[in-house]
């Protein structure tokens, strides 16, 4: 966990454990929390998918036109943490994102020579990603 918190450093974010803690990247306050609770392999994996999620961004900052995981930095910041009353369409593109998220973690992992259980990482994305699926699948109220 060391190399990531550095690299998260290097980018401008801070690494928090706290038991209990939802796991997430504040982008606000530049935080990324884990829930140190966790197995530790468990821990790592989301570690891992949130600096995917990072790493999104920053990608998105540098080509602001360019879309990454479905959306282009205006888009995304109009969509992100409003997941509650969207439409099929953000839904689906904030799947895109999770996934893309999952993978890019995947990729620093290995660029970083990070050594993690495949069969954990697997596992926690596989859990992680249904429950957008199912958000994504859920109708909302009204329709």
């Amino acid at each position: 966990m060391e190399k990531l918190s550095l690299w998260l450093r290097r980018r401008g974010f801070r690494l928090e454990r706290e038991a209990g803690a939802d796991d997430c990247v504040c982008f606000a306050t530049a935080r990324v929390l884990i829930n140190s609770k966790a197995a530790p392999a468990s821990q790592l994996s989301v570690l891992l998918h949130e600096c995917g999620h990072v790493d999104v961004l920053q990608h998105r900052l540098k080509n602001r036109r360019v879309r990454v995981a479905g959306a282009t930095l205006g888009q995304w910041g109009r969509t992100s943490n409003t997941r509650s009353r969207q439409n099929l369409g953000v839904r689906i593109s904030v799947v895109t994102e999770e996934i893309e998220a999952w993978d890019r973690g995947e990729a620093i992992a290995k660029r970083l020579k990070i050594r993690y259980n495949r069969k954990t990482f697997k596992n926690v994305r596989t859990r992680a990603l249904m429950t957008y699926f199912r958000w994504t699948a859920r109708r909302r109220r009204g329709r």
